[in-house]
């Protein structure tokens, strides 16, 4: 089997670890992008008050679910899907979202790839001094993620959900640097995009989901 390389799928740790805004975008969003930042933010928000929030709700891999990891991840979806004019996800959508996001951090680790504590640090501060350079109106995104979370800015860099996001995307970039170093055209660059998304439907495929 090729090796997974796995850029195309960065958005899924944003969506399963709740994180929807990359901070330092250069692009401002209008005011009815900020309207469903804020509706999926507060959403996720009132998923984690879920009951038994602990509850397993699925295995991947025989790596637990629990129900307030997949409300949360729903209710991103349900957002997502209404700004889209799409149906609401099914619960077998939302495991499939999560589960390959497992799949990821399962391969890193058969294949030893990590990423450091001191990594992770590095990336945040270089986020968030590129958050500080761009001018206000480039920086309201996550503003307006942050006050629909009810969290200050300072809370946001320090969460653990950014952290985790931040590992997770960290990952992925080791997943891909041989790949893309190698490619010299557009077309290599698809491929290796291309590759990424079959190599890890295939990985899906493989996995033992439980429900």
């Amino acid at each position: 089997m090729k090796k997974m390389h796995l850029l195309l799928v960065v958005f899924l740790a944003m969506l399963t670890l709740g994180v929807a805004i990359i901070a330092g975008a250069n692009a401002a969003a209008d005011d009815q992008e900020r309207h469903w930042i804020t509706k999926m933010s507060k959403a996720q928000k009132e998923a984690k008050t879920v009951e038994n929030p602990d509850e397993i709700v699925a295995k991947i891999n025989g790596r637990p679910i629990t129900k307030k990891f997949y409300e949360s991840c729903k209710a991103f979806m349900e957002a997502a899907n209404e700004r889209e004019g799409k149906s609401a996800p099914k619960k077998a959508d939302i495991i499939k979202v999560i589960a390959k996001q497992i799949i990821i951090v399962q391969e890193a680790e058969r294949r030893g790839i990590s990423v450091s504590e001191q990594e992770i640090d590095q990336e945040i501060e270089k986020q968030r001094q590129a958050f500080g350079d761009a001018p206000f109106e480039g920086q309201q995104d996550l503003r307006v993620y942050c006050e629909a979370q009810g969290m200050a800015l300072d809370e946001y860099w320090t969460s653990n959900s950014k952290r985790d996001s931040t590992r997770f995307i960290l990952l992925t970039r080791k997943f891909t640097a041989e790949a893309l170093s190698q490619a010299k055209t557009d077309d290599d660059i698809h491929k290796v995009h291309k590759d990424a998304a079959d190599n890890l439907e295939v990985l899906y495929e493989q996995a033992k989901i439980e429900y």
